[in-house]
């Protein structure tokens, strides 16, 4: 009688499991389905899900069977569960591949046990070997070394701000004269750790950043600087710029105003 039952145990477990020649049969009679489709991978797939099933099938008490609906839920949490996997690795990657081209702060710790810190846009993204990796400034980083992702619109290739189109507007009211200009960028993340530097000089070189430093006379730094009247002007024909500088150093210059002053100061002045 019990060797009639094992038969027909084995019999419904091996109709569960294919049968045929890719089933591995044990010392003891008992016919387990041992093939795994990712054997370099600690996850658990539905054909390692439907063995253990089988297994546990094999060895229940017939005299006591478990419900066979409590095999289709368990089938159906599983099949839910690795759906979830999957969309969650899905969103991933879609929110890695939309990095690229942003501009983002990056750090890590070196060596020395310092930290080394960058900021640019997102050159490319690696996928290999099912890790994500950024390329910023030439160099590596993963997913949790990113610090701070900002609008790439406002940010050039090398990681300076984009103020191009942004001019200053210049108003002159006798030896007096008022600069107007708009801010660097509308995101607040980035607008709050801006300086601004106005910059005024009788020179015409004054187009980059360098020119602006070394020929021109700085009026006023602030963060929340937009706009400044300088008084006291000597007649004459003046050139004006403004450098904005983001939190990591970057500086970038403003299309320059050129205005001139008719009427110098008056002997009370």
């Amino acid at each position: 009688m019990s060797s009639s039952i094992d038969s027909t145990r084995d019999y419904f477990a091996n109709s569960l499991t294919g049968g045929g020649s890719s089933n591995k049969t044990s010392q003891s009679g008992a016919v387990y389905n041992a093939i795994f489709s990712d054997e370099d991978k600690d996850e658990v797939s539905v054909q390692d899900f439907l063995s253990l099933m089988v297994a546990q099938l094999k060895n229940q008490d017939f005299m006591n069977p478990v419900d066979d609906t409590q095999y289709v839920t368990q089938l159906a949490q599983f099949a839910t569960m690795k759906q979830m996997e999957e969309l969650g690795e899905y969103t991933k990657t879609n929110y890695a591949m939309s990095l690229v081209g942003k501009n983002v702060t990056v750090a890590r710790f070196n060596v020395s046990g310092g930290v080394d810190r960058a900021s640019g846009p997102v050159q490319k993204l690696s996928l290999v070997g099912g890790e994500y990796q950024i390329y910023v400034q030439d160099k590596a980083y993963t997913l949790d070394q990113i610090m701070e992702v900002n609008n790439a619109a406002d940010v050039n290739k090398d990681g300076s701000l984009n103020v191009s189109g942004k001019t200053l507007q210049s108003t002159v009211d006798g030896n007096s004269v008022s600069l107007q200009w708009p801010a660097a960028t509308l995101d607040e993340s980035i607008a709050s750790k801006l300086t601004y530097s106005l910059y005024y000089s009788t020179s015409s070189s004054m187009d980059t950043v360098e020119d602006v430093e070394a020929n021109g006379i700085r009026v006023s730094t602030g963060n929340k600087l937009t706009k400044e009247t300088l008084k006291g002007l000597d007649p004459g024909t003046y050139f004006a710029n403004v450098v904005v500088t983001d939190a990591s150093g970057f500086k970038s210059v403003y299309q320059k105003a050129t205005f001139t002053v008719e009427q110098g100061p008056s002997a009370s002045a």
